[in-house]
This record gives C-alpha cells, structure tokens and sequence, in this order.
C-alpha cells in the first residue's frame, strides 16, 4: 500500500519490511556506501505515515497494531490500541 514515507526535509527514506522498519539518508542514495538502518525488527509492517512535523512516525503491523516511531531518535515508542484488522496502510496523520 503505502510502505515508504519521506521525511519532510526529504533527508531520511523510511521503508517497511518484513522485519522492521529500514531507513536510509537520501543523500547516500548517490554514493558507492549506502548504510540502512532497521528498527522495530520483531514485526512486519504493511504500511507507514509520518506526521507533518516530521517527529513521529507511524507504522502499521496488521496483527500487533500501530507502533510510533521517533524519527528524531529512532526509538520505537508504543503500540497504539485500535482495531488493526481494517487499516492496512496509512494515508497521512496529524495531531
């Protein structure tokens, strides 16, 4: 569905997996030493949102639910509680 989401600065390419959630900077795409990061490697998203402040993203995990990740820090925050069996990717979020 949706399973990239670009920062607002365009710096940092957030992409879902299998296994987490990798990111990459947009300015290593050019170069012969592109580093990936994963994070939240124990679920398997299907779809990711960032807010518009570029802070937080979200990620959808179709059995676990939505997990918040700080695009700052990339430290996984907590799983939202809703019914996940309907939102299979993410259109955008605000606060």
């Amino acid at each position: 569905y949706n399973g990239a989401a670009l920062t607002p600065d365009g710096q940092t390419l957030f992409f879902a997996g299998l296994q987490g959630i990798w990111s990459v900077k947009t300015g290593d795409l050019s170069t012969t030493r592109v580093t990936f990061n994963n994070y939240l490697s124990g679920w398997a998203f299907t779809g990711l949102g960032i807010n518009g402040d570029g802070k937080t993203l979200y990620a959808v995990d179709p059995v676990q639910g939505i997990m918040t990740l700080n695009t700052r820090t990339c430290q996984g925050g907590q799983a939202l509680q809703t019914p996940v069996t309907v939102p299979w990717g993410i259109e955008w979020i605000e606060n």
